[in-house]
């Protein structure tokens, strides 16, 4: 029954903020207007070296005749630091794709917020009020929570890259080959709980404006205190909005 009433409380708020549905939209194209720029440097980062002339002597043979040869080419050196340089770039990238949709997060929980706390009565342009606050005074809390979520997938980014270089070691190590997959399958369940606990402190922060540790230490309270309630809550809320969009695709296949 309080999976059932969250879910209804949400649709509400829905309701009567139509524009928080759009806003996503403004979260993508954002994104997709940085990565275009991330990926254009990457290239000139991944290309990076430097080209050297070469000469060598012609064969006896044709230096003694008279054909035309060419004994000097130009020669492309990789720069030594390349891997290094792309691989703090690709971390940038996660740290700031993170960053953009802590942003989003907390603008769109500001505005729950907001509707919540005034009766569903929010003023005008809720939205766009929650993200001037986002980014007047959480800036730096969602920097840090960005950061934690993405030095956790550089770290599966490096098991990755390390499970692909090592595949004929693999071959010949069975248990080279199940380590990774038992600490690639542990980061991946750790990358969980940081992206579960961030999402849940960025909550705490919309409402309450304090840090993000003191967030993060509210949520572990409310996770031991409450712990088997929000994860019934958000199973039966999950399965709730999995029968909706089994609903909503089935009636337009049906039309």
């Amino acid at each position: 029954m309080i999976a059932a009433a969250i879910v209804v409380e949400a649709t509400k708020a829905i309701r009567d903020i139509p524009s928080i549905v759009f806003f996503p939209l403004s979260t993508v194209i954002t994104f997709l207007a940085i990565f275009i720029g991330w990926l254009y440097c990457f290239m000139g980062l991944y290309s990076i070296g430097s080209y050297s002339d070469v000469t060598i002597d012609p064969p006896a043979a044709i230096g003694a005749s008279n054909t035309n040869y060419t004994n000097t080419f130009r020669d492309y050196e990789v720069n030594q630091y390349r891997d290094y340089i792309t691989g703090y770039w690709i971390f940038s990238l996660l740290w700031l794709s993170n960053f953009i949709l802590g942003i989003a997060i907390m603008a769109i929980c500001g505005a729950f917020a907001e509707w919540y706390w005034t009766q569903g009565q929010p003023e005008k342009m809720p939205v766009t009020k929650s993200l001037w606050r986002t980014i007047r005074y959480h800036l730096g809390t969602i920097a840090f929570g960005s950061l934690l979520i993405a030095i956790v997938q550089f770290i599966r980014f490096i098991l990755e890259y390390i499970d692909s270089q090592s595949k004929r070691l693999q071959e010949r190590n069975k248990g080279l080959k199940y380590l990774l997959c038992i600490l690639k399958c542990a980061v991946a369940c750790f990358e969980r709980c940081i992206k579960y606990l961030t999402r849940n402190a960025y909550i705490i922060v919309a409402i309450r404006g304090i840090s993000f540790c003191s967030a993060g230490m509210a949520v572990f309270k409310l996770l031991g205190a409450h712990g088997a309630q929000i994860a019934m809550s958000g199973t039966i809320s999950a399965f709730l909005m999995f029968l909706g969009k089994i609903v909503i695709s089935c009636s337009c296949t049906v039309i």
